[in-house]
Parts: structure tokens; C-alpha cells; sequence
């Protein structure tokens, strides 16, 4: 099988023509505009961005340093390691996934990561604390996995949604059914659903409470703190998380290479690509690093308060 996409997306382009971190310095105050569009020129890059998307590609570099430019987070990671935003645009185009937040298919997201050295070890500063730099990550959003889904004309029919304060969810456990019954008293989320049915036949539904939903966003998430996404917008990533575990349970996700068609083939794959990507964006926190859970910044402690 040829290489994939996502392997595509990712791979450094043969002539970086931009440093990181310390190397930005040399370029003085350049606006975040000027900086992407003077990676996005280079050699590497506009090839490989050329080779994946065609026609596309002048349309892509507008998005790409659109949403940069807007987004706060995001113009911090173009000053530390600016590769990383279009690596992670690029990951979603071969996805043909749009980034525009407003259309919930993916999304291209800053957090904190700890640097680590040719050991694989973080790397410390002259205080003891890990090095930590922010960078750009793509996710999937739920609207993006079912689209995906969709692709592989594997899928007839693919649903998620909310369970609304008022409403239960009944589940009948030795024939795998399950159903939600009373009526809407409001607008409180209380759980989340997924379904689908296969063009042979084949459906299945799973529903999780919020407070499962809760439970794994706890269990799972790498740092201290809910991450940036689940804080925005919970119910968004709790829908998401229920989709995902749908379709990674009881989805096909591989098909016969050797007799599908070409187009069902890639789709299958970008969905397997989806599915196994990190679930969610965490934010990792250095030593003596707190998050302000209000406003998403992370601040030093100095080391009286630290030990308060």
C-alpha cells in the first residue's frame, strides 16, 4: 500500500526554510503573517503542499495564516515552533478536512510541550524546570468523523447527538439494544449518544451519562487540568468521545485493499488514520507551571507559593 496520507502531511519537507524557537529572533517583529507566509514560500513546503492538494494549495495557505493570525494561541506557537501549525493544517487537508472552527470537522490547536533532548529526556533550565514550548496540534472534530465515516460507503446511516434533562436512557444489556424514552424538559445535557447502521444490515448504538463522560476526560487527560477543547466546549468534546468509541468498537475500519475501489480504499484509511489519532489535545504542564482554569494561560509559581 503507497504511503498515506497523514505519513504524507507529516513528513519534513526537504529543505526547512525557517528555524524555531531561539531562531526567531533573527527575524525581529515580523507579523505572524509575514512569518507563515515565508515558511509556506519555502521550497519544501509549497512542494509538498502543491503534491496534496493542487489547485487547492493557494486556498489552503490563506486559511492557514487566516486562522494563525486570529487566533491568540496559535500567533504564541508561530514565535516557538511555527512548522508545527502547518504540519498539523497539513495533516487536516489530507484528511480533506476544513480547519475553519466554525464548521466543526477539525481543528488545528496550541498547547504547552515539554522539550525533550536526543535521549528522549526533558530537557531542564539553569532552575531545574523541564523546558516546555508551545506548539500546534490537529483533532478530528466529531462533524469530522462522520464525515469520514461516510466516505468509506461502508456507512448508511451515522448519528450522534445530546440526552436532554427529562430523557433516560434504556439499555438492554443481552440484546445489546438501546433506546432513550420521556420527553425533553430542557435544555441540560445529561448524556450523549452515537449510532449507526451499515449498508449490510449491521447497526449499533452507544450512550454514555455526562458523568461518564466526566469520568474519562479525568482518567485520560495528561496534565492537572481539563484541557483547552474540553473547557471550551464539553458537550462538543463529550459527543465527540462517544462517536469515537463507537466507531472504534464496532466500526469497520479496514476493507479489503486488494478488490475495494481506489476511493473507498483512501477513505477507509483516513478513518483508521482518525480514529488512532491522539484523542484529545492535553496541555503539559512544566514543574512549578499552573494553569488558570478561567483563562487558558498558563503562569509560573514562584517557589514561596509553590510550597504554600
Amino acid at each position: 500500500m503507497a504511503k498515506s496520507l497523514i505519513q504524507q502531511a507529516s513528513a519534513k519537507p526537504a529543505s526547512p526554510s525557517l528555524t524555531t524557537g531561539s531562531g526567531m529572533a533573527t527575524q525581529g517583529k515580523q507579523t505572524v503573517s509575514a512569518v507563515l507566509n515565508g515558511i509556506l514560500d519555502g521550497e519544501g513546503y509549497r512542494k509538498r503542499i502543491d503534491e496534496i492538494l493542487g489547485k487547492r494549495a493557494p486556498q489552503f495557505i490563506s486559511s492557514v495564516v487566516t486562522m494563525a493570525a486570529n487566533d491568540a494561541m496559535l500567533s504564541k506557537v508561530v514565535s516557538s515552533c511555527p512548522q508545527s501549525i502547518i504540519t498539523s493544517a497539513l495533516k487536516a487537508a489530507a484528511l480533506d478536512l476544513p480547519i475553519d472552527p466554525a464548521l466543526g470537522t477539525a481543528y488545528v490547536v496550541a498547547f504547552k510541550n515539554t522539550v525533550k533532548g536526543p535521549d528522549g529526556k526533558p530537557i531542564k533550565n539553569e532552575n531545574g524546570y523541564n523546558v516546555t514550548r508551545d506548539e500546534a496540534t490537529m483533532i478530528v472534530g466529531w462533524k469530522g468523523l462522520v464525515q469520514l465515516a461516510q466516505r468509506t460507503g461502508l456507512y448508511k446511516k451515522i448519528n450522534a447527538d445530546f440526552v436532554y434533562e427529562g430523557e433516560r436512557i434504556v439499555d438492554d444489556r443481552i440484546s445489546g439494544d438501546i433506546r432513550i424514552e420521556g420527553e425533553k424538559t430542557s435544555d441540560k445535557v445529561i448524556g450523549y449518544f452515537a449510532y449507526f447502521q451499515l449498508v449490510n444490515g449491521f447497526e449499533k448504538c452507544v450512550c454514555w451519562t455526562k458523568a461518564k463522560v466526566e469520568a474519562h476526560e479525568q482518567k485520560y487527560r495528561k496534565g492537572q487540568y481539563m484541557s483547552k477543547a474540553w473547557r471550551d466546549d464539553f458537550d462538543s468534546m463529550g459527543r465527540k468521545t462517544v462517536l469515537r468509541e463507537l466507531i472504534s468498537k464496532w466500526g469497520p475500519l479496514s476493507i479489503d485493499y486488494r478488490t475495494a475501489p481506489p476511493a473507498m480504499a483512501n477513505a477507509a484509511e483516513s478513518l483508521q488514520e482518525a480514529i488512532i489519532q491522539e484523542e484529545d489535545t492535553t496541555t503539559i504542564l512544566a514543574e512549578g507551571e499552573v494553569l488558570d482554569a478561567e483563562t487558558g494561560e498558563i503562569q509560573r509559581e514562584t517557589a514561596e507559593k509553590a510550597a504554600e
